[in-house]
């Protein structure tokens, strides 16, 4: 039995597995010589602290464990549901009943899940570590002219919020005796005959 490392060699080495002793070691020299450079390169223009598949295995870790149910058994340990499994995650010993947490020594989506919901507090500003190019500017509030009439006071609701709650569209001449739309209150036809002189009918409140 072979490992994966072997393998992937054996495959990188194809071409050159024929080469006389030394031919062939100046060729996996090289291989490897290119490896090392290309990899290091990569790995100083990065400004993460962890590799890339490490980042995206914790992203994509973190998305799941938000739709996941934990429950609390003790300070260390946590029961976390999803909705077909039930898993059981030690911080302490640093393991959960997936495996996953122990076999790629991150946390698997089912840790994850128990730190989705955390809000942590901000330290004092003394605390804060900001560079010093942060510190030399000077941010200043933008520069706008003040609109005519008063400011708004409610926000202006969303596609799915107006239908849900349905407004008849403005122009619309709507009665407020009858309630029906396509007139006003003057020409309601349920007002009696020979009142529509008649200004102290009209003064009420018919709402």
């Amino acid at each position: 039995m072979t490992s994966n490392v072997a393998e992937s060699l054996n495959a990188s080495i194809r071409h050159v597995r024929k080469f006389p002793v030394c031919p062939l070691l100046e060729s996996i020299h090289a291989m490897y010589q290119k490896w090392f450079y290309e990899r290091r390169d990569d790995a100083s223009r990065r400004i993460e602290i962890l590799t890339p598949w490490t980042t995206d295995e914790l992203k994509v870790n973190d998305d799941l464990g938000a739709f996941m149910k934990v429950l609390e058994i003790d300070t260390r340990v946590y029961q976390v549901i999803d909705s077909t499994k039930n898993r059981t995650v030690n911080l302490y010993h640093r393991n959960c009943t997936c495996r996953r947490f122990q076999l790629d020594l991150i946390p698997c989506a089912y840790a994850a899940a128990m730190y989705s919901g955390l809000i942590y507090p901000v330290s004092h500003p003394d605390e804060w570590e900001v560079p010093n190019n942060v510190k030399s500017q000077i941010v200043l509030p933008p520069s706008i002219r003040a609109q005519a009439g008063a400011p708004q006071t409610t926000r202006f609701p969303s596609g799915v919020e107006r239908r849900m709650n349905p407004r008849r569209p403005r122009g619309v001449r709507h009665c407020s005796i009858c309630g029906e739309v396509g007139h006003t209150k003057k020409r309601c036809p349920t007002i009696p005959i020979g009142v529509l002189e008649d200004e102290d009918y009209f003064s009420n409140d018919w709402n």
